[in-house]
């Protein structure tokens, strides 16, 4: 009977504990085209310098937990887009929400050459 206790007791402190320490460490936006003002899926967002980081869904949003109180430059990217950065200051108890507008670029390929001989049989 006292082991089932115990274990409730640190499972509620984690939870509790941990809510509480996740408020305010989160930083949140939407990433839209500059252009169109449409928003961007599956865009890739990054902390740089840290291992945080996430893609935008369907609606271009983003959500990034567990940031530690500080200054960083957040890192947008996808195809067919400019990357974007921007300098974000994460604050305890405050939760940071970015708008961010990407410019279209166009993608760039090396050519290729495709060459042929006719053989004969």
């Amino acid at each position: 009977m006292k082991r089932p206790a115990a274990v409730a007791i640190v499972v509620v402190a984690f939870c509790v504990g941990g809510t509480c320490a996740a408020e305010g460490r989160t930083v949140t936006g939407v990433v839209v085209d500059l252009r169109s003002g449409e928003p961007i899926p599956h865009a890739n967002v990054l902390i740089d310098q840290t291992v945080l980081g996430g893609a935008t869904d369907n609606l271009g949003r983003f959500r990034i937990t567990d940031v530690d109180p500080g200054e960083y430059r957040v890192s947008v990217t996808v195809v067919g887009f400019r990357k974007e950065t921007r300098p974000v200051n994460v604050v305890e108890g405050q939760e940071v929400h970015l708008t961010i507008e990407l410019v279209r670029a166009a993608i760039e390929v090396a050519p290729v050459v495709i060459t042929a001989a006719r053989r004969e049989q």
